[in-house]
C-alpha cells in the first residue's frame, strides 16, 4: 500500500529588476492536476518600492496568501557596482588597516606601476586599529585595556558610521577580542550595524576574509531595510537566493548580506521524494538580470517513470 505524499506548499520565484518584475508561480499537483501549474508573469518593477511590483504580479496571478516566496536580490550587487552602499567602518588589530589596500599579488596588471586601482570600499580614514593580539593558535598575546577601546570608540564617533566591520587577526581562533568588541559597540551605538568575521567567515587568509566582511557592513543597512520591507508586504515564508544557488531565510540575509552578491537571478526549486518508487518530481527555474554576466534563461519539469 502506498503511502500519500505530503502537502506541498505553492511557491513563487521572483527576480525584482530595474525594468521588470519575473514571476514563476508552481501550484502543487492535485487531485484534479497530476503534475501541478506552473505560471510565469511579468510587470512593471517599481524601483521607488519594489514590494508594490512584486505585489501587484501576486494578486494578477492570485497566488495563495501563504505561498513561499524564493527571491532573487539584486540590491546587494547593485550597491557595489555603483559604489552606493552604507557609511561603514572597518576596525583591525594594529598594524593591518590596509589590508583592504594590499590585497593579493594577482592583480590585474602586476609590474604596471602606473596603474590605477579602484578606491577600497572602506576608505583609509575609517580603517581604525584596535591594539590587540593573538597567535595563531588563538592563545592571547595582547589584550586590549580599557584605554584602549575608549580610543577606539572616540574615533569612531568622529567617523559617524551606519555600519561597522569588525576583523581581528587569527579571531577564526579565538573571537573573544572580536565578542569583546562587539558587546561594548552595541551599547555605545545601538542603532549601527554591526558584522563580525568570526561569525560570518571564520577561516584562515586575512584579505579575504577582512574584505569579505568590508562588504558585508558596506550593503548590510541597504539589504536589511529592503528585506525588511518586503517582509512586511507578505504572508508566507520569504527566503533569499543566495551567491551559492541555494536559499536562505529573509533574516539571515538582512545579517548577511554578503552571501547574496551573487543572487543575481530569481530561482525556484521543488523537489519531492516520497518513500516509493516512481513519486520523484522536479522543477526548477531561472531568469537572469542585467547585473548577472554569466546567466541563463531556462525552465524544465522532470517526472519519475512509474
Amino acid at each position: 500500500m502506498q503511502s500519500e505524499p505530503a502537502e506541498i506548499s505553492s511557491i513563487l520565484g521572483v527576480d525584482i529588476g530595474g525594468t521588470f518584475t519575473d514571476i514563476v508561480y508552481f501550484i502543487p499537483p492535485s487531485s484534479k492536476q497530476a503534475l501541478g501549474r506552473l505560471v510565469v508573469h511579468k510587470v512593471p518593477s517599481t524601483p521607488k518600492n519594489p514590494a508594490q511590483g512584486l505585489l501587484v504580479g501576486m494578486q494578477d496571478i492570485n497566488t495563495a496568501s501563504n505561498c513561499v516566496v524564493i527571491h532573487g536580490s539584486t540590491v546587494a550587487t547593485n550597491a557595489l557596482l555603483e559604489r552606493k552602499g552604507a557609511c561603514a567602518a572597518l576596525i583591525t588589530t594594529e598594524g593591518f588597516a590596509d589590508v583592504l589596500e594590499i590585497g593579493r599579488q594577482d592583480r590585474p596588471a602586476l609590474y604596471d606601476i602606473m596603474q590605477q586601482r579602484p578606491p577600497a570600499l572602506i576608505p583609509r580614514e575609517r580603517r581604525l586599529e584596535l591594539h590587540e593580539r593573538l597567535d595563531y593558535r588563538g592563545t592571547v598575546l595582547c589584550a586590549p585595556t580599557t584605554e584602549d577601546y575608549e580610543e577606539l570608540m572616540q574615533k569612531l564617533m568622529d567617523c559617524e558610521p551606519e555600519s561597522i566591520a569588525i576583523a581581528l587577526l587569527y579571531s577564526f581562533r579565538n573571537a573573544i577580542h572580536e565578542q569583546s568588541l562587539a558587546n561594548l559597540l552595541r551599547e555605545r551605538f545601538p542603532d549601527v550595524y554591526l558584522s563580525l568575521s568570526s561569525d560570518i567567515l571564520p577561516q584562515l587568509r586575512e584579505y579575504e576574509r577582512t574584505s569579505t566582511i568590508a562588504v558585508n557592513a558596506y550593503v548590510q543597512p541597504l539589504m536589511s531595510h529592503y528585506l525588511h520591507n518586503l517582509q512586511e508586504h507578505i504572508q508566507g515564508p520569504l527566503r533569499i537566493m543566495q551567491s551559492s544557488g541555494g536559499s536562505i531565510s529573509a533574516s539571515v540575509a538582512a545579517q548577511e548580506p554578503v552571501r547574496t552578491v551573487l543572487s543575481g537571478c530569481s530561482a525556484l526549486r521543488w523537489k519531492y521524494h516520497g518513500n516509493n518508487r516512481g513519486s520523484h518530481r522536479r522543477l526548477s527555474y531561472r531568469s537572469t538580470c542585467s547585473s548577472n554576466p554569466y546567466g541563463w534563461c531556462g525552465w524544465w519539469f522532470y517526472r519519475a517513470p512509474g
